[in-house]
């Protein structure tokens, strides 16, 4: 090696334009699919209802968003407070004329 020289070191990566996790999943869900219209022709033929993807706990992926109550309080009297700092120059402003 000689002196000053520098080397560089590559990471593999995926190959560009194919998404994996997303390729992995929309084939989850085309099999899913495929099994529920099995299903539910089997339930047809006995004259029985279709089944929803709903109905089934678990199905389909659900997000809770929440807030704790000590950051709604403090977000809700901030905003108490900087509408009065609001009004407060407002009313200083309308004053000084």
């Amino acid at each position: 090696m000689q002196i000053g020289a520098t080397t560089s070191v590559t990471t593999p990566q995926a190959a560009p334009g194919i998404d994996w996790i997303n390729l992995a999943s929309g084939a989850l869900s085309l099999v899913n699919q495929q099994r529920l219209a099995d299903t539910n022709i089997k339930r047809a033929k006995q004259g029985l209802p279709p089944i929803k993807l709903s109905d089934i706990p678990g199905a389909t992926p659900t997000v809770e968003v929440g807030v704790e109550r000590g950051t709604r309080d403090l977000i809700f009297w901030g905003g108490v407070g900087a509408v009065a700092l609001i009004g407060a120059n407002m009313c200083l402003k309308r004053r000084r004329k």
